[in-house]
């Protein structure tokens, strides 16, 4: 594999790295969304600080955002190992397969 195109496949490690960050933090924010509805859907009968229509809706965009981040970080975990086998030396394949 030529330097030229070494550089390109590292610089697509970079960037598949940074959209993987993003979704991992897609997930966590969609865990809080719904760690809060769920806490104020439960406290919704005794104050007002929620009602149970938001706490619901809540909950599902918390699934809904954790579902899609998950989905979405095992594919680029995929790409990534993909582009790693691309940059490793012929020798570094030989010597995983043994």
């Amino acid at each position: 594999m030529s330097d030229r195109s070494k550089e390109i496949h590292r610089q697509s490690e970079r960037m598949w790295l940074l959209v993987r960050a993003f979704l991992d933090g897609l997930d966590r924010i969609g865990a809080t969304i719904f760690a809060v509805s769920f806490v104020g859907g439960l406290l919704a009968p005794k104050t007002s600080a929620m009602t149970t229509s938001s706490a619901v809706l809540g909950l599902l965009f918390g699934t809904i955002t954790i579902l899609i981040g998950g989905y979405f970080k095992v594919r680029v975990d995929t790409i990534i190992t993909d582009v790693k086998k691309l940059l490793a030396s012929p020798e570094d394949i030989e010597g995983d397969k043994s």
